[in-house]
């Protein structure tokens, strides 16, 4: 009997810019079973070499890294992103196509090409340690601290003082998957881990994967506008 995968997908948008603009919250499950994921053939080797270009980028380990590679593939070339990760996965999980299928591909297509995110990091540092602090507490997802600091704190205390956002998942069958599903917001209305991800506004960002029990990962993705620190 396949073992269900269970993906838990909270967002918190908050706007640092004193203007007491309100935050969204939304979490979303969705139940799979486990198959082989597959992976294009193809390694945009473009995507490589930006996110090797930047110091921060040496210090994320390989699930880290592939999870900013995915989430830069999309921006660099969403046409490749569509044929070769989202339309297969589609195929070999057909409990996930449906109306946030096709409006998942309508949008990533119309955004468009994107400016690669930057690894920053000051947002590293704060993804990481989120995700350490939830898998260490085996936490519930959440956006505040198991101590119960906010998201916008922890932002705060972290050097952030502009505009930031942070994705959260919960999954056992690897980063890819983790990171589709982010993009799809299946049941979400409106789909704001995709439009985080396709964001014009946000330019940097931080990645924290930790084990969570068992074969679980927990990975933090946090956003920010430009900072003016390296």
């Amino acid at each position: 009997m396949a073992k269900p995968l269970s993906l838990f997908f909270p967002l918190l948008v908050s706007f640092l810019l004193f203007t007491g603009s309100p935050a969204i919250a939304q979490l979303s499950e969705v139940e799979l079973p486990v198959k082989k994921i597959p992976h294009p053939a193809f390694r945009d080797t473009l995507v490589d070499k930006w996110n090797k270009s930047f110091p921060a980028y040496a210090s994320l380990s390989a699930e880290e890294k592939e999870s900013l590679y995915w989430v830069n593939l999309a921006r660099r070339n969403p046409v490749f992103f569509c044929d070769s990760v989202l339309r297969p996965l589609l195929r070999i999980f057909p409990e996930l196509q449906g109306t946030e299928a096709r409006a998942m591909l309508k949008e990533v297509l119309e955004t468009g090409t994107l400016p690669m995110y930057v690894p920053h990091r000051a947002l590293i540092k704060l993804a990481r340690d989120h995700a350490q602090d939830l898998a260490s507490k085996r936490a519930p997802l959440s956006h505040n601290s198991t101590n119960g600091t906010p998201f916008g704190t922890r932002m705060l205390k972290g050097g952030v003082n502009t505009c930031s956002a942070e994705n959260l998942s919960l999954g056992s069958q690897g980063i890819l998957l983790s990171v589709v599903l982010l993009y799809l917001d299946k049941g979400l209305v409106p789909a704001a881990h995709r439009q985080t991800l396709l964001s014009k506004q946000y330019t940097q960002i931080g990645v924290g994967v930790t084990p969570y029990g068992g074969d679980q990962l927990i990975m933090v993705q946090d956003f920010s506008c430009s900072l003016s620190f390296q």
